[in-house]
Formats: C-alpha cells, sequence, structure tokens
C-alpha cells in the first residue's frame, strides 16, 4: 500500500482513477477490497498511519543528522 502513493492524497486519487475504469483495489495482505465504502474508509485510515509514520521517521532522522549521529544504511551487492 505504501507504495501505491506518496501520501495519502495521491492514494486515494489513483483509487478514484481506478474507480472510474471500473477497477477495483484489493490488497491481500491487509484484506482490504474497495468495492466496499467500509473497506475504502479503513483504505484512508491505514494510509493516513503509513503517511504519519513517514512523517515521523523523517523527522526523527533530521534530528540524528543535526546532532551528527545520523547513519544511513547501505546495502551491499
Amino acid at each position: 500500500m505504501d507504495r501505491l502513493g506518496r501520501n495519502t492524497k495521491q492514494l486515494l486519487e489513483l483509487t478514484e482513477i481506478l474507480e472510474k475504469r471500473m477497477i477495483h483495489l484489493a490488497i491481500l495482505n491487509l484484506g482490504i477490497d474497495t468495492r466496499t465504502p467500509s473497506e475504502k474508509f479503513i483504505l484512508t485510515v491505514m494510509s493516513a498511519f503509513s503517511e504519519l509514520d513517514r512523517t515521523k521517521q523523517h523527522a526523527g532522522n533530521m534530528i540524528a543528522k543535526r546532532k551528527g549521529i545520523y547513519i544511513r544504511k547501505t546495502t551491499e551487492i
């Protein structure tokens, strides 16, 4: 779900575009299917929590960088 949009607004816009094309979004590991209003609501709430988490993580990283203790993890190939 996090990869579908950078924020809640983008995810809801994508869902709306898909809906206009008669395509329904189903997120299997979360059990969300956008065919029902209640599932759309759950998608919105989950997306908002995800956005909040990203915002808090970014703020924490900025504080750590200012203190000089931020270590960026790199992946070796």
